[in-house]
């Protein structure tokens, strides 16, 4: 994303900490589950940034099948442009990368699991053959690639596993993203939980954004017994000049876990006046640096809520206290996330408002 606690942070109820694998992750539960910015915009963003502005539409007039896809897919691209759009070979290749993840990730009825297997076999086969060379790519060549990761992915293969954790090394950024996002939303395929600490070691990755996206995976992939998992999350929230949204996502993933480590990022994130202080937004594009801008109301609200569910699975008097403040929020939908949490730990709600 099963063998990892597999737990669903919904905006409306968080449960408690347990080995239920949940739902597949998709990206709209991914961004139901998450409250930070960073990764709701690395979800949106996905593989390819370009490619509605250069492609056009991708849709057919007749859906091919899923052999004559990969057999697309297996081509060498020409790497040729043609003005500020691809040429039609390489977008052929582009188009067929992104209609086999969707379908997978849609679960086609009509594959068996000899089907399942053959797909994984063949995509394996283009992700060893690219996975080297994926550095030097453009971007919309890269994007290709992390089709064929996304894919895997979604087939619940077990033998999907190994691929993608080479992946988790990939020289570029992008790439090592992808690879995480793809084992995440492989949280219940067979070997996917043993992933848990190499993804883990990506807490330390020179980009902001995989450390962000591998703290926010190991809600799904870790267990409140991984001992050296918890640690590393730890590290991550008090580690001096961490990004800030590595913080909070390795605490809440923390906190999801039954953990009270980083309970001071966890209270921060429970005050309010802690976001309207100003912190901003930070927004991950293609073709330049982060930018940032404040942070709007909806988002402050996001965050509480999200934050809200994810505490009420800490056993600790200061946090329940700081749940329990937010129960007077501005907000309704805070206050109604308050309720639904002290409800689940068995408080009184009668004097809410």
């Amino acid at each position: 994303m099963n063998e990892g606690n597999g737990k669903q942070v919904d905006p409306a109820a968080t449960p408690r900490v347990s080995h239920d694998p949940g739902p597949p992750m998709t990206a709209s539960l991914m961004a139901r589950l998450f409250g930070v910015p960073l990764l709701i915009v690395t979800l949106i963003i996905g593989s390819a940034v370009v490619v509605v502005l250069l492609f056009g539409s991708i849709s057919s007039e007749q859906e091919r099948s899923v052999d004559d896809l990969l057999a697309v897919m297996d081509r060498e691209p020409t790497g040729k442009v043609f003005d500020v759009a691809l040429m039609p070979a390489d977008k052929e290749i582009w188009q067929a990368g992104k209609e086999l993840a969707a379908r997978l990730q849609k679960k086609d009825a009509e594959l068996s699991t000899e089907d399942l297997q053959k797909i994984v076999a063949r995509l394996s086969a283009l992700i060893a053959r690219d996975l080297p060379r994926s550095a030097s790519f453009r971007e919309d060549r890269r994007g290709v690639l992390h089709f064929a990761i996304a894919a895997l992915g979604a087939t619940g293969e077990a033998d999907s596993i190994a691929p993608l954790r080479k992946a988790l090394h990939a020289e570029d950024w992008q790439t090592r993203r992808e690879a995480l996002k793809a084992l995440g939303a492989a949280h219940k395929t067979v070997g996917a939980r043993a992933s848990a600490a190499e993804i883990a070691s990506l807490l330390d990755d020179p980009e902001a954004t995989v450390r962000t996206v591998a703290a926010f995976v190991l809600t799904f992939l870790a267990s409140p017994q991984d001992e050296d998992v918890l640690a590393q999350l730890q590290r991550a929230c008090a580690r001096p000049g961490e990004d800030r949204e590595v913080r909070w996502n390795a605490a809440l993933t923390l906190a999801r876990l039954g953990s009270s480590r980083s309970k001071d990022v966890l209270l921060a994130m429970l005050d309010r006046r802690y976001w309207a202080e100003g912190t901003p937004v930070r927004l991950e594009g293609g073709g330049g640096g982060p930018t940032e801008k404040p942070m709007p109301p909806g988002q402050v609200e996001a965050i509480l809520r999200a934050t809200v569910e994810a505490a009420s699975n800490v056993q600790d008097a200061d946090v329940r206290q700081a749940i329990e403040a937010l129960g007077k929020d501005e907000s309704l939908l805070v206050r109604e996330a308050v309720r639904a949490a002290l409800e689940r730990l068995g408080k009184k709600t009668e004097n809410l408002p």
